[in-house]
């Protein structure tokens, strides 16, 4: 995947998440995510980035910070888990 093919500003298809592994080489940090129309990001694909954030364009690495940050948030506090469990 080129730049040009993926993150043309007049792109209309939503570019799918998972086809931008292994491009951050190409893609460079910058507002060119907001250009495009991205896809969901599922949890495995926010873990998978996560894990290996050097395959992923940096862009897509805070965004998947921010989905599971998002996701925590979620979830109960460890203090409230403790006190019900008492």
């Amino acid at each position: 995947m080129t730049a040009a093919s993926c993150c043309a500003p007049s792109a209309a298809k939503t570019v799918q998440i998972d086809t931008l592994r292994g491009t951050r080489d190409i893609l460079p940090v910058g507002a060119w995510a907001g250009d495009v129309k991205l896809g969901a990001m599922s949890r495995a694909t926010a873990t998978d980035i996560l894990n290996h954030p050097n395959l992923w364009p940096v862009d897509i690495a805070g965004r998947a910070i921010r989905h599971t940050a998002r996701e925590m948030s979620k979830m109960p506090a460890v203090a409230s888990l403790a006190q019900s469990n008492r």
